[in-house]
């Protein structure tokens, strides 16, 4: 290929990329412009791209990406993130595709391009900003910022949250302090000084940012590079060297793991500690919620970029929007994309680590093959080690950042979340290929395995499989059409759409497992709405037996107690309820025309007077 063509190829994409990002709804239009150095590419060299080891989880990735733009009830909104998706899929194969062609030197150049991007947006962030209007939370930054935009003349931005771009920054600042560090070691001081300001810009536009949950991300980030450092004073020889590195990252992430599951609690306390959303919720409380929306949706997904009517309407029973996405990668990826996509980024972060452990050995054995001074090949290898170091900090930052807030995923930065994954392709494909009877071996073993856990859980598992498709079909029926004020509640709805296939599949979720939780409370749910109180209560009383912590479930039994006639069993489960939204305000008021009117609002302010 000629030396250009990479560099088109980049271009290409990244100009499709930014259209989607500045016109969501602009569809599949600029899939032309971005696959156009394909069509190129194979005309030339008879293949559109190279094979790389991540070919496998993205497409199985783009694969549930599809499924959950079927399953989305806002079609054009799941449309515009799909396309972002598919994006940031084409934006790693224009880096893997250069990187595997011309291996070290490619890198450079593309870990200089991510480099840019970080004070670009630190920039934007400046000149789009109005700080009067959204000052932030530590009042400095919000000095500085006034003091900056009196400075530069006002421009029309679309403004993006300081978070979500907080979040692409410290994705890329590991690059800019890679390449700073290339340039050092190389002896190339312009380079140097150019990476060095690159760094402080991008460092200067976090901090304006004012993203605390950034600051931690960078903050364990920067910890790794300084034990890395540490271990070499520590140990003697590179293989004790890396055992004890990896193994003490090992042994913390295992200790926080038992922690979590030893004391939950613990785990709660430390989210609820930290700052609230600007809905008025705590992290805890939100995540909490989203594993309601994980229990509906566990295989199928919920949809792309659909989260914020389902998280109000099924989670806190509310009628308005509230929270755009759930502020944690794992259970944004959960819900929108099931559980399947979960294990499918856990896959990726796998061949990483693969590439990440490659380098470790590789560059041992070299040391001690060679003498004298430092050869071309042994600075190429030190130069892919630091840059796939830098893309390894930049996925790390990406995790780790999304345990308490989703600014990649949850965003339209999304286009930016596979790209560091390509600085790991020239190491793997240099690897042994397993061989044919190896692959099928582990196939056979896979598949083995998935057997005999549904030997035993067939059941169970067929029944959420239902429940997920009910789910899907009921948000269809009632979000389609739901529009608050035209609607006052979900509830109206539910009396005038077809939920017949819905009930249908909870009933045959439930006929595999009668304690499917989703299945019960959602049917509880709908029968709350239509007038069927009996069923009502049969099938919460079940729901709350399985998920006692479910806010949702608490609130729907104690209506169903009332319904039924037993208020000192209502009262008590609405006394225990979170009621910060004002969730008890709507329910009563969905009675106040019918027979249970008054006995509803006498409940309520009996139970506000308790508290």
């Amino acid at each position: 290929m000629p030396a250009w063509f990479p560099y088109v190829d980049v271009a290409c994409v990244s100009a499709a990329c930014l259209l989607w990002l500045v016109r969501p709804q602009i569809g599949w239009l600029p899939l032309i412009l971005a696959m156009a150095p394909w069509v190129a590419r194979w005309y030339l060299t008879g293949r559109p791209g190279f094979h790389t080891p991540f070919d496998w989880p993205l497409l199985a990735f783009l694969v549930t990406a599809i499924v959950s733009l079927w399953a989305a009830f806002d079609r054009s909104s799941a449309g515009s993130k799909f396309w972002l998706i598919v994006g940031a899929i084409l934006l790693y194969y224009a880096f893997a595709n250069w990187a595997a062609d011309r291996g070290s030197k490619a890198l450079s150049i593309q870990a200089w391009m991510l480099a840019v991007i970080g004070p670009v947006l630190a920039v934007y962030l400046m000149l789009s900003h109005d700080w009067d209007a959204y000052p932030s939370k530590i009042s400095v930054i919000t000095q500085i910022g006034q003091s900056i935009r009196s400075t530069v003349p006002t421009l029309s931005l679309e403004r993006f949250h300081p978070n979500v771009l907080a979040g692409a920054m410290a994705l890329m600042i590991p690059f800019s302090a890679g390449v700073t560090v290339v340039s050092w070691n190389e002896g190339r001081r312009r380079e140097f000084v150019l990476g060095l300001g690159l760094v402080l810009f991008t460092a200067a536009g976090l901090f304006m940012s004012g993203s605390r949950g950034t600051w931690v991300a960078i903050a364990g980030a920067f910890i790794i590079v300084i034990w890395w450092l540490v271990t070499r004073l520590l140990v003697v020889g590179r293989r004790r060297r890396r055992s004890w590195f990896v193994g003490t990252i090992t042994f913390v992430l295992l200790s926080v793991a038992v922690i979590v599951i030893v004391a939950p609690n613990l785990a709660d306390k430390v989210f609820s500690g930290l700052p609230s959303l600007e809905s008025g919720l705590t992290r805890a409380d939100l995540y909490r919620n989203s594993l309601i929306l994980i229990n509906d949706y566990p295989f199928i997904g919920a949809g792309l970029d659909n989260f914020m009517m389902l998280y109000s309407s099924y989670a806190l029973l509310l009628h308005v929007g509230f929270s755009t996405h759930g502020h944690n990668l794992l259970l944004d990826l959960t819900i929108q994309q099931g559980i399947i996509a979960v294990f499918i980024f856990l896959w990726m972060l796998l061949l990483m680590g693969e590439a990440v452990w490659r380098v470790m050995r590789v560059k041992r054995r070299r040391k001690r093959g060679s003498s004298g001074p430092e050869s071309q090949a042994r600075q190429q290898n030190s130069r892919q080690g630091v840059l796939l170091g830098t893309a390894s900090l930049s996925i790390f930052i990406l995790v780790v950042h999304g345990l308490v807030d989703d600014a990649v995923y949850g965003t339209r930065m999304v286009v930016l979340m596979f790209v560091p994954f390509a600085f790991a392709v020239p190491v793997l494909i240099k690897a042994r290929t397993p061989t044919s009877k190896e692959q099928v071996r582990a196939v056979l073993i896979g598949v083995g395995i998935l057997a005999l856990i549904l030997i035993f859980t067939w059941r169970p598992v067929l029944s959420l499989v239902n429940s997920n498709l009910a789910a899907v079909q009921q948000g269809k029926a009632e979000l389609g059409v739901y529009k608050w004020p035209d609607w006052p509640v979900q509830d109206a709805v539910r009396r005038e759409v077809d939920l017949v296939p819905a009930v249908n599949s909870y009933e045959r979720a439930l006929s595999l497992n009668p304690g499917n939780a989703s299945a019960n409370r959602r049917l509880g749910q709908i029968e709350l709405s239509t007038g069927e109180y009996e069923d009502a209560l049969r099938h919460l009383k079940v729901a709350y037996a399985q998920a006692p912590w479910d806010n949702a479930t608490r609130i729907m039994l104690g209506e169903a107690y009332l319904a039924n006639g037993r208020v000192d069993d209502g009262a008590a489960f609405w006394s225990l309820a979170n009621n910060d939204q004002g969730q008890l305000d709507l329910r009563t008021a969905w009675y106040k025309n019918g027979e249970y009117a008054e006995l509803f609002d006498h409940v309520k302010s009996t139970v506000e007077l308790q508290r």
